[in-house]
């Protein structure tokens, strides 16, 4: 870094760049580059993922699981504690087509329990809720009706949603 400026090109060029010459004395910042991300895992999936969100504590708690939403409707939930990021439980065709948003939380006032919230939109609007169980057991318990849906153009960011502890 030279004057608060990175040097990505030749010295020369840059000298140039922020209009100084060869007779001004330069302080010259160097620090250790990143190494390049390194894949740590790889799990092949039948579809594209259209979503991806951690586990939300309450509490602020390091998520330990994570859902994955895919483009075909399918509903993935995989424990991020292993190396190998093992698939919990899979739910297929959990909606008509692309997942566009979830959000994944566990509510401390409701004695525990964890949620997935995901929604779809146009040409197939929808909202679901899907209770987890502590066997990763997954059931929808609520869905909003279509007439609903169809008003609004489908849900496409719930995460912008604020998620609080009333409900």
């Amino acid at each position: 870094m030279i004057n608060n400026t990175f040097l990505t090109l030749t010295l020369q060029d840059l000298m140039d760049k922020i209009m100084i010459t060869s007779e001004v004395v330069l302080e010259i910042w160097y620090s250790f580059a990143l190494d390049k991300p390194k894949q740590k895992v790889s799990i092949p999936q039948d579809d594209w993922i259209s979503a991806l969100k951690a586990l939300h504590h309450e509490k602020n708690l390091k998520a330990k699981t994570y859902v994955a939403g895919f483009f075909n409707g399918d509903i993935k939930i995989f424990d991020g504690k292993d190396k190998d990021h093992t698939e919990l439980t899979h739910l297929t065709r959990v909606h008509e087509n692309q997942i566009t948003d979830l959000l994944y939380l566990k509510s401390e006032v409701l004695e525990g329990r964890k949620f997935v919230i995901s929604s779809s939109e146009q040409p197939y609007p929808d909202l679901k809720i899907l209770e987890v169980s502590d066997k990763n057991k997954v059931k929808v318990i609520a869905s909003v009706a279509e007439d609903l849906s169809d008003q609004v153009n489908g849900w496409n960011v719930l995460a912008q949603n604020p998620i609080t502890n009333e409900c």
